[in-house]
This record gives structure tokens, sequence and C-alpha cells, in this order.
């Protein structure tokens, strides 16, 4: 981790704001850390998938996760089309204990479609899982151009 030279203005308040080797600012918003009944949960929430290109709709198909975990646990990864307003298809992810350095990789297969694309990861338990990195497949929607005009796409 390296230290912020300021705290983003959005991210005042109970986050926990920090940032990553490749310079990626994240937070965790620790009022959400324990339930009311004493149990753990921890959510972490993307950046836009899509924001290259946010004028056209995607659906995303696919994430792949690589992560090493302390012990055998499940996490909880949902995914958004509207910016994080809504979160669908939640999938319950079995995470297998790793050894030193070794990742593991996981599929997850979703199918939610819109403008601002990002998932969520809760982690369930209070077992350590490290996510290094992650892939997501993409699928852009809308019409296809062909040389001779226009046609709706059946996607």
């Amino acid at each position: 981790m390296s230290v912020l030279p300021f705290q983003p203005s959005d991210q005042i308040g109970d986050h926990l704001v920090f940032a990553t080797t490749d310079h990626q600012v994240m937070t965790i918003d620790e009022s959400v850390v324990t339930t009311p009944d004493g149990t753990f949960i921890a959510d972490w929430i993307s950046q836009s998938l899509n924001r290259e290109d946010a004028a056209h709709e995607y659906t995303i198909r696919l994430l792949k996760l690589w992560y090493t975990a302390q012990d055998d646990t499940t996490i909880s990864v949902s995914v958004s089309g509207d910016g994080g307003e809504t979160w669908n298809e939640t999938r319950v992810v079995e995470i297998l204990a790793t050894t030193g350095s070794r990742t593991r990789a996981v599929n997850i297969p979703f199918g939610t479609t819109g403008f601002d694309l990002r998932f969520r990861i809760r982690f369930d338990t209070d077992v350590l899982v490290n996510v290094w990195k992650y892939r997501p497949r993409l699928i852009k929607r809308g019409p296809v151009e062909y040389a001779r005009g226009t046609v709706s796409s059946p996607l």
C-alpha cells in the first residue's frame, strides 16, 4: 500500500481509503464490517467496468478472479448495471485455501446488462481472502453496422 496525499471528498465518513501497488484507490465501508448479530461481513465494489465507453450498453458474461485464501470459505459476488444502485445475480462462490504465494482462479458466470457495470464482493466470513486481480468478459450491446446500413443486433 502507498500513502494517499489527500482523502477524496466523496469518501469522507466511515470509509477506509487505501491505494494499491498499481495506484488504484480502493475503499471499504467500515460500518458494514459486522452485522447487528455480530457476524462479519465486508464489501468491496469495483470501479465501472465499461468506463471507457459509457455511451453503450454492455453485458457482463463472466468474471474471473485470482485469489489467495488462508482457509476454505465462501464469498458472495453480485453485479450491477446501474452503477451500484441495485445489485443483481448474487453468486455464492466457493474459495479454496491456497499455500504460500500460489494463487487460484475462479470463473463466475453472469448476464447483467447496463451502462455502468460494476461488481461487488461480499466477504461473508473473517477468513482472510486476497483478490489479486480480476478480468471481466464484456459484450457490447446495440446495433450492428454493416456496409449497407444498420441492422439491429439479435443480442
